[in-house]
């Protein structure tokens, strides 16, 4: 998507090694835990439908409505999405973004209630408390991190009139 205007080989060749890695993934679906060794140390990742639904949204993205796989991969993104409120935006939690990107996609009125409901949890009066000088704290480890990957989710609903 970043490279088709400056270098379309280049960006094929990127869209069809995503188009690759989703097939993979669909074959052989689940977290990747057990086949990776010591990786639960570092990366203990307990769902994998999130990861798969942002890959086969931003693959509709990324072919466009034009192409005949559009259809299919956004049919995919939102069969893989779990609704809900999901406690942040991480390496292991992708779910905020899939519901901006299906919002985007779709205009669906649900996956911007999911964005907003995200959203809400980190505005005051939300359920995430906040250090004495007004960081919101999510977490010991990576506290930053989750505020910024928030904040990032916010500004992309705000620029997309989801006004949280």
């Amino acid at each position: 998507v970043v490279f088709k205007d400056y270098d379309a080989g280049f960006a094929n060749g990127l869209l069809s090694d995503a188009k690759q890695l989703y097939n993979l993934g669909k074959k052989n679906p689940g977290v990747a835990n057990p086949i990776i060794p010591n990786l639960h140390k570092f990366y203990n990742s307990d769902a994998w439908e999130d990861e798969m639904a942002h890959a086969a949204a931003w693959l509709a993205y990324a072919v466009g409505k034009s192409d005949a796989s559009y259809n299919g991969y956004l049919s995919e993104a939102k069969s893989y999405f779990k609704a809900g409120v999901p406690w942040s935006m991480s390496w292991s939690e992708k779910r905020p973004a899939v519901a901006f990107l299906l919002y985007k996609l779709t205009g669906d009125g649900q996956f911007r209630s999911s964005v907003d409901n995200f959203l809400k949890e980190w505005r005051p009066g939300g359920s995430i408390p906040r250090t004495p000088q007004g960081l919101v704290w999510r977490d010991m480890w990576g506290s930053n991190r989750y505020a910024a990957n928030a904040a990032f989710i916010g500004l992309l609903a705000a620029k997309n009139g989801i006004n949280a």
